[in-house]
């Protein structure tokens, strides 16, 4: 006997369907790199598994599952309190939910101020800004602070007397998310022969990842800027301004 399967797909359905997979994917986005993204993978096999159960009209499985229905919720909420925190706080601070800009312009302008003072004090600093690849795996092992961005916190953390000063600052979205980060050396000899630590560092990040980092050199002042495996040097503080604007915004990421 054969079976068939009638399908009616709506206008409606199709939007529902677009909604829950753009939740799916903000949410992975947002802990991509972290530890919780193996706990949301695991809490997808079970939705899945429970998916299939109730299909096959399984009544053991569709008990057990319904039993922890109640409680998935609250579950949820605490193993990812600190991602939903997070993502809540991002679209309260949201310009038109930052369309244009991955980081906004007064995240620019706290820390082109901090880096101008740093130079001209001669104080080696490396700022990072996370863009798309996630550097979870590099903020779990730093000291995480989840500071709004200022200037005179920058300054403070990066000081040389500091206990913080030495390693990278991270900064997600509007957040300095930690500092005193280790982050992976270039090893690429034609690229980094005659470089620093600080310098070979800018630039392996920026081959391991697509972020944007700023590098202050201790010797000799300048600023320079790594992103896709090479190294700019930046001429002034309004030139370094324009381009973490253009390489932070949107339209240029998606290229």
């Amino acid at each position: 006997m054969a079976v068939v399967f009638e399908l009616h797909f709506s206008v409606v359905d199709a939007i529902d369907i677009l909604l829950i997979a753009f939740v799916l994917y903000s949410l992975f986005m947002l802990i991509r790199g972290t530890q919780a993204l193996q706990i949301f993978i695991g809490l997808l096999v079970v939705l899945i598994f429970s998916a299939v159960a109730r299909f096959y009209n399984l009544p053991g499985v569709s008990w057990l599952v319904r039993s922890f229905e109640m409680v998935w919720v609250i579950v949820f909420c605490i193993i990812f309190q600190q991602e939903l925190r997070q993502a809540l706080a991002g679209i309260g601070r949201s310009r038109l939910f930052r369309v244009f800009l991955g980081a906004s312009s007064e995240v620019v302008d706290e820390v082109v101020q901090a880096v101008d003072v740093l130079a001209k004090r001669g104080v080696g600093a490396l700022v990072v800004f996370e863009r798309d690849i996630g550097l979870g795996e590099y903020i779990e092992k730093g000291v995480k602070i989840w500071s709004n961005v200022y200037s005179e916190l920058l300054v403070s953390i990066l000081q040389p007397e500091g206990p913080l000063h030495d390693g990278a600052v991270i900064i997600r979205g509007d957040k300095i998310a930690a500092c005193s980060v280790m982050l992976p050396i270039s090893v690429d000899p034609h690229i980094t022969r005659f470089m620093g630590a600080r310098h070979r560092a800018a630039i392996g990040t920026s081959e391991v990842s697509d972020a944007v980092v700023v590098v202050i050199s201790e010797e000799t002042r300048k600023v320079s800027l790594a992103e896709g495996g090479k190294l700019s040097v930046i001429n002034d503080m309004k030139d370094l301004k324009r381009e973490l604007i253009r390489l932070l915004s949107r339209k240029e990421r998606r290229r």
